[in-house]
């Protein structure tokens, strides 16, 4: 794919990606998500990332990386449930929903354009110190948000 096509894409779907984390966050938990402006000192420590595949003719892996305490106050305000009452299984589908409600938004978004696509179903990724490691040809695009102090960030990895 030639460069300019790829900053084609980008453009058209970083800024729905943005918006959608922001619409989703703020309709499930009532919180507004400010994006950070300078992802490499963010202080994002991704304990917990839900990822998901978005298969079309250009793939994409939709990744929300977030601390433990991010994502047990995101599922609280999401279930109801008391940040102490969430069992693990509960936090890792709530933190999968909120990935596969953002790239459900831009498929809707996008629909309309040449980049429709499917999508897979989420999982997530648990540990403390993990990576996550591509080549150097997949080109990202990376977002970090904040809230009351708690911070997340959105990777896209054009596949």
């Amino acid at each position: 794919m030639i460069m300019s096509e790829m900053q084609d894409r980008i453009n058209l779907l970083g800024p729905h990606f943005i918006q959608a984390i922001q619409e989703v966050i703020a309709t499930m938990s009532g919180m507004t998500v400010t994006e950070i402006n300078d992802c490499s000192n963010s202080g994002v420590d991704g304990e917990i990332s839900s990822a998901m595949v978005l298969v079309g003719e250009k793939n994409m892996l939709a990744t929300i990386s977030m601390p433990q305490e991010t994502a047990a106050l995101l599922v609280s305000y999401m279930t109801g449930t008391p940040i102490g009452k969430i069992t693990p299984e509960e936090l890792y589908d709530g933190v999968a929903e909120l990935v596969n409600m953002v790239a459900g938004q831009v498929k809707t978004f996008v629909g309309a354009t040449p980049y429709r696509f499917q999508l897979t179903s989420p999982f997530v990724i648990v540990g403390k110190s993990y990576s996550i490691v591509h080549k150097n040809q997949v080109t990202t695009f990376w977002k970090c948000f904040e809230t009351s102090g708690l911070k997340l960030q959105l990777k896209i990895y054009f596949l």
